[in-house]
Formats: structure tokens, C-alpha cells, sequence
């Protein structure tokens, strides 16, 4: 160890003129040494065991395929770099001539140049009653390391599991909670992924905007400002002449109330429903009165033509 070098990589002295113990750059060498003393079945009294730096470069030679098997965009220097802290410090603390910084162990390298996975990236978060859905992407770096498993979590609900999607439970209708997910690996957890917030809730009030009359019939239109999470199932209509109600149900913003008596008015109130519940019901609308219409066509047909 210890050896000095006169000369840079162009043929340049380093110190021109001084070639000796004091001249040129002095550099620690070896960096590392590796194992040797294994036995092997070549011939001959000098193979078992097989000792000097024939045996260990080719141990070394190992290490660093597992690295670049763990890591294969590693460079040159991160290699250097990672056996140098995979080492096994021998003889006294610290930098030797005979052993540099240590024997490289192939467990404390692979140690050294592995982490925690990269973040996930996050989907969807998509509610229901009680819980949210979260899909997601893996991260593209899984820290050298096989992912074992993710983290999901929303508030402070969490869920673990192998894969996407991953279901988080227990949460509480009509909250919004923040979502996210993490992988990981034996190195640990990652950094959580990017945030969906996800609103366990029902539709807000729907708001009737328009209100026809045709044969026995009520057509309204209604408009809704946030469909809850998840989406709208259904629109709910009653229309009442004070004793009697009649009922009508649609999936699409357009509901027919049908069975109603000519000449008789009727006031409506519209609600939206989806799986976390039903919304409050509309304001009421100002009376609506079916009556027979005799135009020549269908009454259904007028009513879609006045829409467009």
C-alpha cells in the first residue's frame, strides 16, 4: 500500500525533475481487499486453499455483479463508493497498507447502495359508504430491493397490502379525507405518494330548474352542484296535490312523474341519491299542471322536442 504516481493520465510529471519517495502523488492503495484462502478443485498444492490476489479479485468480481444486479445503472465511482462503505474494517480503525479500508462484505454492500422504494403514484381515490379505493402506480425505482408490500392511508385510516387497488375502511360518511400510499421494501417505508382527497359524502340539493306539464304527467329538470363520492345513482321526484304523492325516479337529470290527474296542480321536490346516502330534497316547486294536449303528436315527443 501507499504507492506513488509521477505522472498524470497525459504523460504531464507531476513533479517534474523530483522522482523520488518525496516527488509525484502519493495515494492509498489498495482501496479494499477481498476474501481469499477458499478451497477449489484445481490441481495442485497451491489451489486448497487458493491464497493471494488471484483468489480475491475474483470474490470482489462477485460482489460487484450482485451490485449491479441490485442497481444496474450503478457507475464505476458509486460502485468504488459502495464497497468502500460495505467494508469490513480489519487491523487497525480505519485505512490500512495492507487492507485498505477493509474486506468488502457482500451483505454491508448490497447495504450500502440500497434504500427505500421511490414514491408510488396515486390514481384514484374513489369513496363509498365507509371507505375509499385507492389505485395506484408503483414507484419506478424500488430502491434495489423487491417491494414486499404498500402502505394506503387516509387521515388517519390505513390499510396495508400487496398491491393495488388497496380499500381503506372505517371512515365516517360526509368527511373528506386526505389519501395517499407508500411501498416498501426490507430497507423500509417510502416516501408517501402525491395526495387525493376523497369525499365519503352524498349529493348536494338538487335544484329543479325547469318544470313541463304533459298528459298526466310532470317532466323536471334539476341541476346538482357536486354529485358526492362516488357518483349519483339516482334522482328522486315527488310530486303531491296536497293528499296524494306521486313518485317518480330517473338516472339522468330528466324525471317523469306520471299517474297524475289532469287540471289539478302539483308541487314537486326533487333529492339525489348515490350509495352513501340520499341528498336533502330540492326546494319546492311552484305548482305544475298536467293537462291533455291535442297537437297531433305525442305528447313524450313534444317534450324531448322542447328540450333540444
Amino acid at each position: 500500500g501507499y504507492r506513488r504516481v509521477f505522472y498524470d493520465r497525459s504523460g504531464v510529471p507531476y513533479t517534474d525533475g523530483n522522482y523520488s519517495s518525496t516527488g509525484g502523488k502519493e495515494r492509498k492503495k489498495p482501496n479494499v481487499t477481498a476474501a481469499d484462502g477458499v478451497q477449489t478443485s484445481t490441481p495442485g498444492p497451491y489451489f486448497a486453499p487458493f491464497f493471494g490476489t488471484s483468489a480475491a479479485a475474483p470474490h470482489a468480481a462477485a460482489i460487484g455483479a450482485l451490485m449491479l444486479s441490485a442497481r444496474p445503472g450503478l457507475t464505476l465511482g458509486q460502485m468504488i463508493a459502495g464497497m468502500v462503505s460495505g467494508a469490513l474494517d480489519i487491523e487497525s480503525p480505519g485505512f490500512d497498507r495492507d487492507s485498505g479500508v477493509g474486506i468488502i462484505m457482500a451483505d454491508l454492500v448490497l447495504n450500502a447502495i440500497t434504500s427505500v422504494p421511490g414514491q408510488p403514484t396515486l390514481v384514484t381515490a374513489t369513496a363509498s359508504s365507509g371507505q375509499v379505493e385507492l389505485s395506484f402506480n408503483a414507484p419506478t425505482d424500488n430502491g434495489g430491493i423487491p417491494i414486499s408490500g404498500y402502505a394506503g392511508k387516509c387521515g388517519a385510516y390505513s390499510v396495508q397490502g400487496n398491491g393495488s387497488p388497496l380499500t381503506v375502511t372505517g371512515l365516517s360518511d360526509g368527511q373528506s379525507y386526505p389519501c395517499s400510499v407508500a411501498a416498501q421494501n426490507n430497507k423500509g417505508l417510502g416516501t408517501y405518494s402525491n395526495v387525493i382527497n376523497a369525499v365519503v359524502s352524498v349529493p348536494a340539493t338538487p335544484v329543479i330548474i325547469k318544470a313541463d306539464s304533459g298528459d298526466g304527467e310532470i317532466y323536471l329538470t334539476v341541476s346538482v352542484a357536486n354529485n358526492g363520492s362516488p357518483e349519483t345513482v339516482s334522482y328522486d321526484a315527488s310530486c303531491t296535490d296536497g293528499e296524494n304523492s306521486f313518485l317518480g325516479t330517473s338516472d339522468t337529470l330528466d324525471i317523469t312523474v306520471s299517474g297524475l290527474v289532469n287540471g289539478v296542480p302539483y308541487s314537486c321536490v326533487v333529492s339525489a341519491t348515490n350509495s352513501v346516502g340520499e341528498s336533502n330534497s330540492s326546494a319546492v316547486s311552484p305548482p305544475v299542471v298536467p293537462e291533455a294536449m291535442n297537437l297531433g303528436l305525442p305528447i313524450w315527443l313534444l317534450y324531448e322536442a322542447a328540450k333540444e
